[in-house]
């Protein structure tokens, strides 16, 4: 079943949220799935949580470090990804840089990924869905490395946000 809630966590002010997202008064995850396939990232439990709108003086203007791990509950390389989000001076955006390395290999394609990018995402408007997933849309460009064959290039890519709360896996294997 799914419900409307004005939520006021995270880093943005609306979204629709299924009838099992946390509370907007407890610490949630934050997820991000860029397209172009892959997994989605889990971003746990940041450190800001905006209470909007209007956005708490203290959450804008700021910039705080980001950890996470790829959801086991899609298709996983068993990686972990680590980053800072920051809201811009007026509150408009969150901006979010990431490092990302797979534990994984796909025997066929590659046995070492490495990817960094950074991506913007407006506050309080621009929802849409990406892999399945509704929540605010945003822009990002990366750069990522493969080995072997060793191959690197640069990609643009529409990713979405949104909350979550997930467990941070045990026992993953690549599906």
């Amino acid at each position: 079943m799914l419900r409307k809630l004005t939520m006021a966590v995270g880093f943005f002010c609306a979204i629709s949220a299924s009838a099992n997202a946390v509370e907007a008064q407890g610490v949630h995850d934050l997820c991000i799935q860029l397209s172009g396939g892959g997994g989605y990232v889990v971003l746990r439990a940041p450190k800001i949580q905006l209470n909007c709108c209007p956005l708490d003086a203290a959450e804008v203007n700021n910039c705080v470090p980001l950890n996470g791990f790829e959801s086991a509950k899609s298709f996983s390389l068993g990686g972990m990804v680590t980053g800072t989000g920051c809201v811009d001076s007026q509150g408009n955006s969150f901006i979010y840089h990431y490092v990302y390395h797979n534990q994984y290999g796909l025997e066929r394609w590659f046995q070492g990924y490495f990817e960094t990018g950074v991506c913007r995402f407006p506050l309080g408007h621009g929802e849409g869905t990406v892999g399945g997933h509704k929540g605010i849309l945003g822009d990002c460009r990366g750069t990522a490395i493969s080995s072997p064959p060793g191959t690197a290039g640069t990609f643009p890519a529409q990713a979405v946000l949104w909350f979550c709360n997930e467990d941070v896996p045990g026992g993953v294997q690549p599906h």
